[in-house]
């Protein structure tokens, strides 16, 4: 049996993908999007090569311009700090300078964060498709040691 993604399930998979590889997060990167087709594909990072996972997980800024039916989008992943947070749209700079401001919207998904929780200072992972911002992804909680 073949499974058929849409294009905008392919590139929110892809760009939560590149995200939460560069964030050294594990797990899927179809689990992240929250889809509901029932099947889940292998992980992101499996079977991929040891330097390419290197790559993405030390990654700050990542740019890729992907060809859909309707023409080119541009899918942007950025891990920084927020730098302005309003109902509407959030800014994050990376530690190298730059700056992605993106609308946050009825389709943001926010994983280990609300959007209520967001605040100037925090550190989040973002990706943007367009200018709107698809995802929106917290650090991993600290673990506590127990002794």
């Amino acid at each position: 049996m073949t499974i058929r993604w849409s294009t905008r399930t392919k590139k929110v998979a892809v760009g939560a993908g590149v995200l939460l590889a560069s964030l050294g997060i594990g797990g899927t990167a179809f689990a992240a999007t929250g889809s509901t087709t029932g099947q889940t594909p292998s992980t992101a990072t499996k079977g991929t090569h040891p330097k390419l996972r290197a790559l993405l997980r030390h990654s700050v800024v990542d740019t890729r311009v992907v060809k859909t039916k309707t023409g080119y989008v541009t899918i942007e992943s950025i891990k920084g700090t927020i730098n302005a947070v309003d109902p509407t749209s959030i800014t994050v700079a990376a530690g190298n300078g730059t700056q992605v401001t993106a609308t946050i919207g009825a389709n943001t998904r926010f994983v280990r964060v609300t959007q209520a929780s967001l605040a100037t200072g925090d550190k989040v992972g973002l990706v943007e498709v367009g200018s709107a911002a698809r995802l929106i992804v917290g650090p991993k909680a600290a673990v506590s040691p127990t002794s």
